[in-house]
Parts: structure tokens; C-alpha cells; sequence
């Protein structure tokens, strides 16, 4: 039996469809159709979630049918800053969820999570969320001219899904990965677990994360897809526990952005077509930027492995800033010395010359 999402929210929320609800197929989310499926962006930063409920309760009931959660979906989704996701019939089938962080140069993409019905696997949508949530992030999101690097995240608890990652370990030795990881990927690493308050299972095994997900995977064990490749194996430390304590391993893909925007572009045609060429929203061969995102992204700043966390300052305070700045300036000359001071001296000096003199 299928429940109307209009009844779930009103279980879950115990409100009333107001006018401001925004459909499952609202027209201005509409990204592209793809194979009987339609896929649809949301900003989360700039969306009101009482307006969105329908859409949070269509990707909660995915969540519920694949999955056992850790929290409620509705808290849960307000950690994200972008939504993308595939729907059918009115109906959300699957869906991706996306966290942004800038660490330095680099912006963290994490892919927090990509679901999609068990009635509807096997028509590569999780696959079609995570490309166009991809595709729309490096047209829409204006990241500032700071950042020159991302990193993907995917942090999963499921072999199979980190084994589809290690299968394609030579076409992504272009890139710094967690399967061959240098110094620098490893601290950056080790500062976004900070930040995200995770832990390690082992420190001498950098991306095996403890405890992410106890208990949520509902997957049989006895199945060989379900099984580590025995190279992972080999990185992770022997008390590794994915199945019960629902301890996580950590993919992370860093490389150049202009690099990562040209493959990314290639993935797009491939998997959704000449559609995607001169689609209005996120045209291949449109170079324009459409930005109808600024997100208010936390930003870290690594000082000698350690971190300090600024958010974005709005523009009064800046103005003010430079204000006390131009107020400093005028009291002091090009030494940076009062001057009070310097004349404080300079009359000093004269006295001692005159005495001098006599």
C-alpha cells in the first residue's frame, strides 16, 4: 500500500498542507528527465523547510525503506546544503544529499546520502542523483576565487559500494585518494574529522572511522558483494567492524577543481546524454554561471595541522573592520609607529642635539 506524503507529514508533523507547500514536481527544482525519471535540485540554504516538507517526507520514506535511521530526517537534512532527487509519478524514488565544507583551498564535497527505493534499484538512479547533484554544484555554487581544489567524501559502511569505488583504482591514480593517500590528504582528513566530531578505529589506519552507522545496514552478510575486497582489507585494522558497531570507510577524491569540472562534465554526457548539452539549468556547453546559491559554507583554516573555523562575516562588519583599519593607519606612518610616539622622539633627539651644541 502506498501512503499519500501528504498523510506522512501530517503523522509526522501533525500540521496541515499549508498554500506555501512546494510539490514533489515543482517545475522551478526541474533539472531534466532521463529515462521515464524526473531529477530536481533544492538549495537547502536558501529553502524555507516548512515549504518543503512535502519534498523532506518523500526522501524520509526512501530513507526508511533502505535504511535504519540514526536520527530523525527531518533534523537531519538541516545539516545539508544541497538536495537532489529523482521522482516518478509524483512520487520520490530516490534521492542525494550533499554537505559543503572549505578547508584552506579545497572545498569538501561530502555525499551524505544517496538512497533510492528497493522497488526502483537497478535503474542506475543513485548513480543519476549523484552526477547531477555533481553537475549542478560546479555550475550553481559560487565557491570564491580562494578555492582551488575539492575533495569528494563518501563515507560507507557498505562493501559494495566502497569496493565500486576501489574497482576503478587506476583511473583515479590521477587524483589523491584515500586508497593511495599523501601527507597532505591525510591531514585534511584528520581535520575533517575533527570538525564532524568523528573517530578512528585504529590512528595507524587514517580512514577507517568508528561507530558512523551501528546497526543501520540491512544486507546480507553471507552474500559475497556484501565482502570487502581483500586489498581494502588489507588497510583496515583487524577490530574493524562494519557490520554491528557500524564502524565506516572514508573515500576521499582530491584534486584541482578545473580538473574535476572537465571530468565530471565527461561523466555527464556519458551516463545522461545529449540532453544534457544545452539543458537551460545546467547546459554542458553553457560556460556562463547561473548562481542562484551564495551558500553561508563554514570555512576551516589549517595552521600547523591544527585548525581555527571562521564563518562568513557579513558585509557591516567588514566595513567596519577596514574602518579601524583606516583609523590605525592615521596614527601611524609606514614603520606602523604611532605617531604621537615618533614625534615624542624626534623632539627628543632635537633637545639632545641642542645640548649638544651649548
Amino acid at each position: 500500500m502506498i501512503v499519500s506524503q501528504e498523510a506522512i507529514i501530517k503523522s509526522i508533523t501533525g500540521k496541515e498542507r499549508s498554500s506555501h507547500r512546494i510539490p514533489v514536481n515543482c517545475g522551478d527544482n526541474f533539472i531534466l528527465h532521463h529515462k521515464g525519471f524526473n531529477y530536481y535540485a533544492v538549495d537547502l540554504r536558501n529553502s524555507n523547510f516548512d515549504d518543503i516538507e512535502d519534498i523532506i517526507a518523500g526522501c524520509e520514506a526512501v530513507e526508511n525503506d533502505t535504511w535504519k535511521a540514526q536520527e530523525d530526517f527531518f533534523q537531519y537534512i538541516r545539516k545539508s546544503d544541497i538536495l537532489v532527487y529523482a521522482e516518478k509519478n509524483e512520487r520520490i524514488v530516490g534521492f542525494n544529499l550533499i554537505s559543503l565544507l572549505l578547508i584552506n583551498e579545497y572545498c569538501f564535497y561530502t555525499i551524505d546520502e544517496a538512497m533510492v527505493l528497493r522497488a526502483f534499484q537497478g535503474n542506475n538512479i543513485a548513480r543519476n542523483v549523484v552526477i547531477t547533484a555533481l553537475w549542478w554544484f560546479l555550475k550553481k555554487i559560487d565557491l570564491g576565487s580562494a578555492v582551488k581544489k575539492a575533495v569528494l567524501v563518501s563515507i560507507s559502511a557498505n562493501p559494495k559500494v566502497v569496493n565500486n569505488y576501489f574497482k576503478n583504482k587506476y583511473v583515479l591514480r590521477v587524483f589523491d585518494t584515500s586508497f593511495f593517500p599523501s601527507d597532505e590528504l591525510i591531514t585534511l582528513h584528520r581535520a575533517y574529522l575533527t570538525k564532524n566530531n568523528f573517530f578512528l578505529v585504529d590512528n595507524r589506519f587514517p580512514f577507517c572511522v568508528k561507530n558512523l552507522f551501528p546497526g543501520s545496514q540491512q544486507l546480507d552478510w553471507t552474500n559475497k558483494k556484501y565482502q570487502f575486497h581483500n586489498e581494502i582489507v588489507k588497510r583496515m585494522p583487524p577490530e574493524f567492524d562494519h557490520k554491528k558497531r557500524g564502524d565506516a570507510w572514508a573515500f576521499m577524491l582530491a584534486g584541482n577543481l578545473k580538473l574535476g569540472y572537465t571530468v565530471i562534465r565527461i561523466m555527464t554526457f556519458l551516463f545522461l546524454g545529449t540532453k544534457t548539452l544545452f539543458n537551460k539549468n545546467i547546459g554542458l556547453l553553457k560556460s556562463k554561471k547561473h548562481l542562484v546559491s551564495k551558500p553561508q559554507l563554514t570555512r576551516i583554516r589549517l595552521i600547523d595541522g591544527r585548525f581555527i573555523e571562521r564563518r562568513n562575516i557579513d558585509r557591516r562588519t567588514i566595513e567596519r573592520r577596514i574602518a579601524d583599519r583606516r583609523m590605525i593607519n592615521l596614527g601611524c606612518d609606514a614603520n606602523g609607529i604611532d605617531r604621537r610616539t615618533s614625534e615624542r622622539r624626534d623632539g627628543e633627539r632635537r633637545n639632545l642635539d641642542r645640548r649638544l651644541a651649548r
